[in-house]
C-alpha cells in the first residue's frame, strides 16, 4: 500500500505516528531509548525481519508434514510371552488416522534392552478402526521378547520378505495441520481541547501529494509503544483461548452506547513459548548453572527433530545473556584470543577518545554443530510488565528461523511470523481513528471538547514445527 500504516485516509488523521514515519524498525529502537522507552520488544523483532505478514481470515491454518518414518505407540501392558513365543500388541489410538496406522507385516522391530531383541510383524488386524493389533515373532528362536507397558515406543529397524510374495502395504505417514487465530489489541489517547494547542505542531505530506498539519506528542508515542509491548508479549507468552465463558460481558459492553459486542468470544493467540511448552523441549537451568555441555545437550536434541537449518535463534533476557557472555568467555580463557580492541568512545558533553577497551558481548557461538545466533529481549527485563519473581530474564528460548512448504498445498510457509486479516484492500493492521469535537482535521463526531486518537490491530501468531522449539527457564 502506498498510505503508510496507520493511515487510513491521507489528511483526515493530524496525529503524526512513529511507525508512518519512522519506516526502519532498528530506528524506532533509537527513537524509543531517547525518550526513555528502552525496552526492545518482540513484536519489533518481527517487523526487523520482514515476518508480519497479511492472511485473508481470522483463523487460518497450514500442514506440515509429518515424520517420514516413525516409531510404534501401543496401548495396554502385556507380559513377556515366554523364549521364542510371539507377542500380540495394540497399537495406540493416536497412531491412527482415518483407520490406518504406519506399521506392516514384514516390518523388523526392535526391543530396547542390551540385547536388542528383534522381532517381525507377522499379522496386522485392522477390524477396530482405532486399535489395530500387530502379531510380533521374535527372529531367534531363543529370544526372548520382553514385556510391553502401555505406551511403550516399538522402533521399526528393517523388513523382511519371503521368497515368492507379493509387495507389501504402501507405509502411510500423514501431515499435521496447524490451526492459528488472531487477537484484537486495542489502545486509545485522549487530549482536551486546549491540551492540543501546545503539541509540536508541523507541516507534512500526504501519500497523494496533499498537506497535512499534523502534530507529534510524546503522550502518542507511549501509547504506541505499550501497543506494541503487549503484542510482543502476546506472541511470546499467549495462550489460545479454550474457555467458553471468557466472552464479552454485558459490563464491559455497556461503556458504549447500544452494548455493541455483548456476549461475543474474545479471541487470543498462542504464542512461541505456548507452542514449545506443548511440542517442544525445555530444561530448567538456574542463572548460574548453564555450561557449554547445555548447548551441547540442545544441539542432540535439534538433530533429533528434523532440523533444516544449522542455524538457530536465540531469543532471551538480559541476565541469561550476561550468563552466556561469562560461559563463552571462560571456555575461550586460554585459546588466546585477544578480547580488546581500538573503539571511538564519547560521553556526553565531552569529545570523543580513542579507547582501548576489553570486550566480552558475544553475539553468538559455533558448537554441537550448530551456529546459535543470540537476541537480548530488553522487554523481559521490564520490571513493570515482569517484576522479579517472574525471573523473565533468566529465560532463554531457541528456535531455527527457516521456511518449509505446506504438506498439502505446497505453499512456502515461515515457520514462525505475525499474520494479520487483509483483504481487497482493507487491513485490521494498525488500524487508527479518532472520535471527538476539537483538533481539527477531520469530520466532529461530538460537540464535547476533546479527542481520542485509538488504535486497534488484529494479529495472530503463526508457529510451525513448535517440536524445535527448545526452552530454558529457571527453576520457581
Amino acid at each position: 500500500m502506498a498510505i503508510p500504516a496507520y493511515v487510513a485516509s491521507p489528511g483526515d488523521y493530524t496525529i503524526m505516528s512513529a511507525h508512518d514515519y519512522i519506516k526502519q524498525p532498528q530506528k524506532l529502537m533509537e527513537v524509543y531509548a531517547q525518550h526513555g522507552l528502552q525496552y526492545n520488544n518482540f513484536y519489533n523483532w518481527f517487523r526487523m525481519m520482514n515476518r508480519v505478514l497479511p492472511v485473508k481470515s481470522n483463523t487460518w491454518s497450514g500442514f506440515e508434514k509429518g515424520w517420514v518414518h516413525t516409531y510404534i505407540t501401543t496401548t495396554g501392558n502385556v507380559a513377556s510371552p515366554g523364549q521364542g513365543n510371539p507377542v500380540t500388541l495394540t497399537i495406540a489410538a493416536g497412531d491412527h488416522q482415518d483407520g490406518k496406522t504406519y506399521a506392516n507385516p514384514g516390518d523388523i522391530v526392535g526391543f530396547a534392552g542390551a540385547d536388542l531383541v528383534q522381532g517381525r510383524i507377522m499379522y496386522k488386524t485392522t477390524t477396530n478402526s482405532t486399535a489395530h493389533t500387530i502379531t510380533i515373532e521374535p527372529i531367534r528362536a531363543t529370544d526372548t521378547i520382553p514385556a510391553v507397558t502401555s505406551g511403550t515406543q516399538i522402533g521399526i529397524w528393517s523388513f523382511a520378505a519371503g521368497m515368492g510374495t507379493g509387495s507389501p502395504e504402501g507405509h502411510l505417514t500423514f501431515p499435521v495441520e496447524r490451526t492459528f487465530k488472531t487477537q484484537t489489541f486495542k489502545e486509545a489517547l485522549s487530549f482536551e481541547g486546549q491540551e492540543l494547542i501546545p503539541q509540536l505542531w508541523f507541516t507534512s505530506y500526504a501519500a497523494d501529494g496533499r498537506t497535512i498539519n499534523g502534530y507529534w506528542s510524546d503522550m502518542y508515542f507511549d501509547t504506541e509503544y505499550r501497543f506494541a509491548l503487549k503484542r510482543g508479549n502476546a506472541y511470546m507468552l499467549g495462550k489460545d483461548n479454550t474457555n467458553t465463558g471468557l466472552v464479552v460481558s454485558a459490563t464491559e459492553a455497556a461503556r458504549w452506547s447500544g452494548s455493541p459486542g455483548s456476549g461475543n468470544p474474545i479471541q487470543t493467540t498462542k504464542g512461541l513459548l505456548t507452542w514449545g511448552a506443548e511440542l517442544g523441549s525445555s530444561n530448567e537451568i538456574d542463572v548460574g548453572d548453564f555450561a557449554m555441555t547445555d548447548f551441547e545437550d540442545m544441539g542432540v536434541y535439534y538433530k533429533s527433530q528434523k532440523v533444516a537449518s544449522d542455524v538457530i535463534a536465540v531469543f532471551m533476557g538480559y541476565k541469561r545473556h550476561n550468563e552466556l557472555n561469562t560461559v563463552l568467555k571462560n571456555y575461550t580463557t586460554y585459546s588466546g584470543v585477544d578480547w580488546t580492541k581500538n573503539q571511538i568512545q564519547r560521553l556526553e558533553g565531552h569529545e570523543a577518545v580513542d579507547a582501548f577497551v576489553a570486550t566480552f558481548n558475544f553475539n553468538g557461538c559455533d558448537h554441537a554443530g550448530i551456529k546459535w545466533m543470540f537476541t537480548t529481549l530488553d522487554d523481559l527485563s521490564d520490571p513493570r510488565t515482569f517484576p522479579s519473581a517472574y525471573k523473565m530474564d533468566e529465560w532463554m528460548f531457541a528456535v531455527p528461523i527457516a521456511n518449509s512448504k505446506d504438506a498439502k498445498t505446497g505453499e512456502v510457509l515461515k515457520n514462525i511470523a505475525i499474520r494479520y486479516p487483509e483483504n481487497y484492500g482493507y487491513s485490521r493492521l494498525n488500524e487508527k481513528g479518532i472520535f471527538g469535537g476539537a483538533g481539527g482535521g477531520f469530520r466532529y463526531t461530538t460537540d464535547v471538547d476533546s479527542k481520542t486518537e485509538w488504535l486497534r490491530s488484529e494479529e495472530g501468531f503463526q508457529m510451525f514445527h513448535a517440536n524445535q522449539v527448545y526452552i530454558i527457564h529457571p527453576a520457581y
